[in-house]
């Protein structure tokens, strides 16, 4: 009983809170433990499926890396407002992709609970996060305060207390970065493709 309340914990709360924080690693690792207590025979049958995909899903997160990189690079107007780009990509925990075959399997049912889809027809299951280390206008006049941030996942800092107007002015920079990044690098490389897009931007 403390187990399972414990691997409850994990999916509904902690891991929450992890993602919160920023956490990702530690998200998907309290996700997948609570998962597999939980739910073996899911875990099992998720994990297998994944396995005999895994090296086809690394050609498409490797050639996408290459595709969106490229293209970012070859941008003049992004790389005259950042210091370094490069392009993570992960395939998605067994949770995550577990989570998605049941919302899929109770659209296909009609609502019916329980019901849990098939790997076929599930396309989101990789995911790329550009991340870059930002130009500020006060580092391009040369003043000297350091910072960094992702197009995905941004944060600033610096040994010389910004003020909060530095800081307001590169939250917005952040946030125009990862607009500009979405629709005129990665949305212009692949307009068929209609998914879900996420920015992330902590301070």
């Amino acid at each position: 009983k403390d187990e399972i309340d414990a691997c409850w914990a994990c999916l509904n709360v902690y891991a929450s809170l992890a993602e919160a924080a920023g956490m990702s690693l530690i998200k998907n690792a309290l996700e997948d433990r609570a998962f597999q207590f939980l739910m073996p025979q899911e875990h099992r049958r998720v994990v297998a499926e994944l396995e005999a995909r895994r090296g086809h899903y690394q050609k498409v997160l490797g050639q996408a890396r290459r595709e969106v990189l490229q293209a970012l690079l070859e941008d003049p107007v992004f790389m005259s407002n950042v210091e370094r780009v490069e392009v993570r990509g992960r395939i998605k925990s067994p949770y995550s992709i577990w989570k998605k075959m049941k919302r899929k399997g109770g659209k296909e049912g009609g609502g019916e609970e329980g019901r849990t889809a098939g790997f076929e027809g599930l396309y989101d299951m990789v995911a790329l996060r550009v991340v870059c280390t930002p130009l500020y206008a006060e580092e391009k006049k040369g003043v000297s305060t350091r910072s960094s941030s992702s197009s995905s996942s941004s944060s600033t800092s610096s040994s010389s207390s910004p003020t909060p107007v530095m800081l307001e002015a590169r939250a917005s920079k952040d946030k125009a970065t990862c607009e500009y990044i979405l629709h005129e690098v990665v949305h212009k490389l692949r307009p068929h493709y209609k998914a879900r897009v996420k920015d992330y931007i902590g301070e």
